[in-house]
């Protein structure tokens, strides 16, 4: 592996991020579930991620699916700037292979980057999937065959870490009880990996479907049978009967009307696993397609005849699913008001209309309103209608393809497309492709549209002047000789510095661009001359914004100290290109280790020896000790020094130290589970190994055999982590006091007990204090006396109520055992008998505690006013549960009743009647809570302009649903931003960003209404979300006085906020000493360059 790779690999294992560097990362882009073809269900966890069809490829907003970016490369195209990768070797394709050959390193490099991401991960230093898969694939890919101590650690934090491992670990793991069930929480699908063992252990397998219902296919042939099992598949979703067993279903569930009609109210798809007796009955059909209008399609024959003529049962199916019109008859398809509802809902319902309703242009524009792709379907008739055709490609850009050959030359229609969705000008006119107006347009949503534009226009210097501004990297896309223009060049690399890369090689000589490119972004040195390479201040000011740019200088400014130095300040692994006289340099190599400890690899052998470097290498990383020289790792000041520290570094010293008694002590002090790095001698030390287990019950794991045996050390053991007792030896896990004191700990270790204490009453009884489900690990004598101990069971289901399971069917029946079980948890209605479940004080305890618990109530609580209200008292959401007589005759239209249930759920507006979603109390309440729930308004409220001033004033999500109209009118924005301000936040969502996107202008004319402190909070989640586009953030923090002075009053009181601002701010030093005068936190959120610079800190704490 040649050095630049070397260091990108290295670099990218620094705690400083990115982690963009792992080009590997298995980008995965989540799709809605096909509906109509259970088995693509039923899949290996690594193809779970199933997408609809969409037509002709296009989503939903407008874009190719197949074009669609995953997650991860999104984040890679946003970051563009800062990925090292990109901007070095984007010129070089002989560069361009993978950045991570296995075969080419060399294993104290592999151990180096296995022992990184371990250590970032224990630290949560990585945390967020996206970053947890890129180091597991990065570990995947160098062939690590021993990261058992990552995987455990990483699959608690990421859902899909086992997919990644190796054959032989996913083995290793599959055996292992623990680390399933700890899968199988998080991610159900982990089943698949499972020995065939645990796929017929219950605990295990409820847990997966707990989590995923799908995991039911991965069980075992005895617990496809299981009616728990398959109970709790389907308790969220009824499609978790696909996976039951033929038996289950023919004899059970799809024959029992009750199971079924339960099943369906939960989801109308489940149907097609009903029997054909069942497909036939009225009310099982009804209410699945009450929930899903397109679960007509698993009705017999004579229910879909029934219903497709029946309009009041049509009209439901289409407002759940406007796909649902498919089975409408030829007669209802020509119903007006059918088609509409079912528009509403699925603009492809059009396809289904009649042709004279294909026609019709109300029908047409609510259903290009719902999707422009709408247009398709339309007749030609209005696709020739402007006002259609505008508010089609208002919508979806791509709607520009269906529209006339007349509208297609019309400019107000094509620049609404492109304003969408810039792709949408590969559809436009000819002659609106030479539009100047027109392709800026479309420039800004999307650089690769200056494909489609003229060949003109690519040659015209004004217009592609114009369109760098707008994004540096349309150079690409400029003709051969606008590519030699020094000032469009300029003008492209100062808003892209990769941008250089597309210029004419004679401007990658030209000292003026290069200086501003690299202004821009450190690493594009490496497009720049070799003469320019030889430029020192040019080669200061890339190495100040990246410090590995110092790869691509001269071989003489490597050899320049003040160079190197200002390199290895930025980017300790910067060392790696510094000459070898240089990397001799106590002062460089210091300053170097202080940034990565890892820099160490890098320095002089005989700095390597120094005790001064190498300790300051391992504060900054333990394990760099690794690196320094092997007489260190004998000198027991520098061992101390550091596993004081971290007590892992003891794994990088000598075999004589690791057998010193002071030196492990130290360790495990500092670390329990340093003790799997002591000499075995040291690990039959009871000291030692108490010291360890007192610091981390689990270091119990690598005690010796005889040490395992000792009671007072397993004893101190479970005391500190209940889950030792699995490290205990066959006796010990028979003791009974050390089984009591672990249970106390943790419930669940009763499982590794010994079977004998299973049968325990003090054990058992110990258990259940602790969590009423642990009666699960109890032995079945015991099961059945405690389940009829009605002193036990109540003990037992105050601490968990669904111990109520394990009751015996006499205490299911008994009133105060199952109001303590549903106090606790209202699920435990289901396991209740049938008698209490009629019972209304049992019930409303139950639906107190979860309104969902209103789904196990009896057909005549269901229709209960006082349980239902209780339902939604804390969720409106709960309504869905209640019958829909109850919703037609009395809530959706009381509004009383609805003015209370949208104060808690803003959401529940949707369950309101047509009449009360036009009302502005309502509306407005709901709106208080939760601002999306405009969404469930009538479309004149979203178009009322004094209602949705009030609406914005109480949230400013609500402009998310404003009309369209709205949108567009300057006026209204104008004050939108005097009663909201934060509506910047928005504006991508909302409004066309251009008429507020001058900031200066924006600030002087509503001066003092933006305050600066809860700008910086409300940018952040949006920032995140890709709502708001984070160079905006910055322009609306610039680098005036007026600004730094409001920022710096702010950061005084709330110092954290420093994370959220410009990296120029929390590296500015003349700035943050300001703020330390008079709040010393902030040093804590400074750039990771300040707060190594031990200088710039001393002075400030001094001060």
């Amino acid at each position: 592996m040649n050095k630049i790779k070397k260091v990108l690999v290295l670099s990218s294992l620094s705690a400083i991020l990115p982690f963009t560097i792992v080009s590997c990362t298995n980008g995965t882009n989540d799709g809605n579930e096909q509906k109509n073809n259970p088995n693509k269900n039923k899949i290996k966890p690594e193809n779970k991620e199933i997408q609809n069809a969409q037509d002709k490829n296009k989503n939903i907003n407008g874009q190719k699916s197949s074009d669609t970016p995953s997650a991860d490369t999104k984040l890679k195209k946003d970051e563009k700037l800062n990925d090292k990768t990109n901007n070095i070797n984007n010129n070089k394709q002989e560069d361009d292979i993978d950045i991570i050959d296995s075969k080419k390193l060399d294993e104290k490099t592999i151990k180096l980057i296995e022992n990184q991401y371990l250590d970032l991960i224990e630290n949560k230093v990585i945390s967020e999937s996206f970053f947890i898969n890129s180091s597991v694939e990065v570990i995947k890919k160098l062939n690590v065959k021993n990261y058992k101590k990552f995987v455990l650690e990483a699959v608690k934090q990421d859902r899909e870490v086992l997919k990644y491992a190796s054959e032989e670990m996913k083995k290793e793991f599959g055996k292992n009880r623990d680390i399933m069930l700890e899968a199988v929480k998080r991610d159900g699908s982990a089943l698949y990996y499972a020995s065939e063992e645990l796929k017929k252990d219950k605990e295990v397998v409820l847990e997966a479907v707990k989590q995923d219902y799908r995991a039911l296919s991965y069980a075992s042939k005895e617990l496809e049978n299981d009616k728990d099992i398959v109970l709790e598949a389907f308790k969220w979703y009824g499609g978790g009967l696909q996976f039951a067993s033929e038996e289950l279903m023919k004899k059970e569930f799809g024959k029992n009307k009750n199971i079924m009609l339960e099943v369906v109210k939960r989801d109308g798809w489940a149907l097609q696993f009903a029997s054909d007796e069942l497909k036939r009955d009225r009310e099982v059909v009804l209410e699945a397609v009450k929930q899903d209008g397109s679960a007509l399609e698993y009705a017999s024959e004579e229910m879909k005849k029934e219903f497709g003529k029946n309009r009041d049962i049509m009209l439901e199916a289409v407002k759940r699913d406007g796909s649902a019109l498919y089975y409408a008859s030829e007669e209802l398809k020509k119903d007006k008001e059918v088609v509409l509802e079912a528009v509403k809902r699925d603009y492809r319902a059009l396809e289904y209309a009649s042709d004279e309703l294909k026609k019709d242009k109300a029908v047409g524009l609510e259903a290009v309103k719902q999707n422009g792709l709408a247009l398709q379907f339309a007749s030609e008739m209005l696709k020739k209608d402007k006002e259609i055709v505008l508010e089609a490609v208002k919508r979806n850009g791509y709607a520009l393809e269906y529209a006339s050959d007349e509208l297609k030359k019309d400019k107000e229609v094509v620049l609404e497309a492109v304003k969408q969705n810039g792709l949408a000008l590969q559809f436009a006119s000819d002659e609106l492709k030479k539009d100047k107006e027109v392709v800026l347009e479309a420039v800004k949503q999307d650089r690769e549209v200056l494909k489609y534009a003229s060949k003109e226009l690519r040659g015209d210097r004004k217009f592609m002047l114009e369109a760098a501004k707008q994004n540096g990297y349309t150079l690409l896309f400029a003709s051969e000789e606008l590519k030699k223009d020094k000032a469009l060049v300029l003008e492209a690399v100062k808003q892209a510095g990769g941008a250089l890369q597309y210029a004419s090689k004679e401007l990658w000589s030209d000292k003026d661009v290069v200086l501003e490119t690299v202004k821009q972004d450190g690493w594009a040195l490496g497009y720049a001359s070799d003469e320019l390479k030889k430029d020192k201040a040019l080669v200061l000011e890339a190495v100040k914004r990246a410090g590995g740019a110092l790869q691509s200088a001269s071989d003489e400014l490597k050899k320049d100290k003040e160079v190197v130095l200002e390199a290895a300040k930025r980017d300790g692994d910067a060392l790696l290109f510094a000459s070898e006289e240089l990397k001799k340099d106590k002062e460089v190599v210091l300053e170097a280790v202080k940034r990565n400890g890892y820099a160490l690899e890098y320095a002089s052998d005989e700095l390597k020896k120094d005790k001064e470097v190498v300790l300051e290498a391992v504060k900054e990383r333990y394990s760099s000790l690794q690196f320094a020289s092997q007489e260190l790792w004998k000198d027991k000041d520098v061992v101390l020094e550091t596993v004081k520290q971290d007590g892992r570094a003891l794994e990088y010293t000598s075999k004589e130290l690791k057998n010193d008694k002071d030196v492990v002590l130290e360790a495990v002090k500092q670390n329990g589970l340093a003790l799997q790095f002591a000499s075995e001698m040291l690990k039959k030390d009871k000291e030692i190994v108490l010291e360890a287990v007192k610091r981390n019950g689990y270091a119990l794991e690598y005690a010796s055999d005889e040490l395992k045996k000792d009671k007072e050390v397993v004893l101190e053991a479970v005391k500190r982590a209940g889950g030792a007792l699995q490290s205990a030896s066959d006796e010990l896990k028979k003791d009974k006091e050390v089984v009591l004191e672990a249970v106390k700990q943790d419930r669940e270790v009763l499982k590794y007990a010994s079977k004998e204490l299973w049968s325990d009453k003090d054990v058992a009884l110990e258990a259940v204090k602790q969590n009423g489900y642990a009666l699960q690990f109890a032995s079945e004598e015991l099961k059945k006396e405690f389940g009829k101990n009605k002193n036990i069971m109540l003990e037992a289901v105050k601490r968990d109520g669904s111990a109520l399971e394990y009751a015996s069917d006499e205490l299911k029946k008994d009133k105060e055992v199952v109001l303590e079980a549903v106090k606790q948890d209202g699920w435990a209605l289901g396991y209740a008998s049938d008698e209490l479940k009629k019972d209304k004080e049992v019930v409303l305890e139950a639906v107190k505690q979860d309104y969902r618990a209103l789904s196990y109530a009896s057909k005549e609580l269901e229709n209960d006013k006082d349980i239902v209200l209780e339902a939604f008292k804390w969720y409106g959401g709960g309504l869905q549960f209640a019958s829909e007589e109850l919703m037609k005759k009395e809530f959706g239209k009381n509004k009383n009743i609805m003015l209370e249930v949208v104060k808690r759920d803003g959401w529940a507006l949707q369950f309101a009647s047509d009449e009360l979603k036009r009302d502005r109390e309502v509306v407005l309440e709901a709106v208080k809570r939760d601002g999306s729930a405009l969404e469930y308004a009538s479309d004149e409220l979203r178009g009322d302009r004094k209602f949705m001033l009030e609406a914005a004033k109480r949230d400013g999500d609500a402009l998310l649903f404003a009309s369209e109209e709205l949108k567009k009118d300057k006026a209204f924005i104008s004050e939108i931003i005097k009663i909201n301000p934060y509506i910047i936040l928005y504006s991508y969502e909302v409004f066309d960003f251009s008429y507020i996107s001058n900031i200066s202008e924006y600030k002087e004319k509503n001066q003092n209404t933006i305050n600066l402190s809860n700008l910086l909070k409300k940018a952040v989640p949006h920032t995140l979300s890709g709502t708001y586009k984070y160079k905006d953030l910055k322009n609306l923090i610039d680098k005036s006085n007026e600004d730094k002075q409001n920022l710096i009053s702010i950061l005084v009181k709330e110092p954290d906020l420093l994370k959220y601002i410009p990296y120029e701010f929390s590296n500015d030093k003349e700035f943050i000493s300001l703020i330390a005068k008079q709040n010393k936190d902030i040093i804590k959120f400074t750039s990771r360059r300040l707060q190594y610079d031990e200088e710039f800190i001393n002075s400030i704490k001094n001060n």
